[in-house]
């Protein structure tokens, strides 16, 4: 059982890798046998490319992703992520409990897998149903590593019902 790395956890290491100039140390310390990355998250890295504010960091941050692709195997959205998300956006949604999109998708998708998510926001994460149990020990490796968390952390907590909305009046 694995763990999908979430695009924080990415972006803290660019970030680092580019403060102190270890994105290869970074990359050898990660425990890479039990780890995997989402299309959405490539994705979502492609992105931040070509929102790059100048021409050295774009080409640092081509460097990063092309160096991802080159280290971790991908795992599509296919039919059995789209299975999961079903019944997870569902139930989020009646919670009240929806998360964003791509995260949601990340998360279908190691649900589909069976892997748990590497992530710097395991709260918003732990509102999904039904999570897939990760690797404790790589988790904790990297946390340190990254300073972040994995989702599941341990048993979901039950999403919280959502107050509805206070409808104030106007006053003249």
């Amino acid at each position: 059982m694995g763990l999908l790395i979430d695009s924080g956890i990415f972006i803290v290491l660019e970030r680092a890798a580019t403060q102190e100039g270890a994105l290869a140390e970074a990359f050898q310390r990660l425990p890479l046998e039990s780890l995997e990355v989402s299309a959405v998250t490539v994705g979502e890295l492609l992105a931040g490319v070509p929102r790059a504010r100048t021409a050295e960091q774009r080409a640092r941050r081509e460097a990063f992703v092309e160096r991802v692709l080159a280290t971790f195997s991908v795992l599509p959205f296919d039919v059995a992520a789209a299975r999961a998300y079903g019944p997870a956006h569902a139930a989020l949604a009646r919670a009240g409990a929806l998360i964003g999109e791509r995260d949601l998708l990340i998360a279908a998708t190691a649900l589909a897998h069976g892997h748990g998510v590497l992530t710097p926001n395991a709260a918003h994460f732990a509102r999904v149903p039904g999570p897939a149990r990760g690797d404790v020990g790589t988790a904790a490796r990297l946390n340190r590593l990254t300073r972040c968390s994995r989702w599941p952390a341990a048993a979901p907590a039950a999403p919280r019902a959502r107050r509805p909305p206070t409808i104030r009046r106007a006053t003249a």
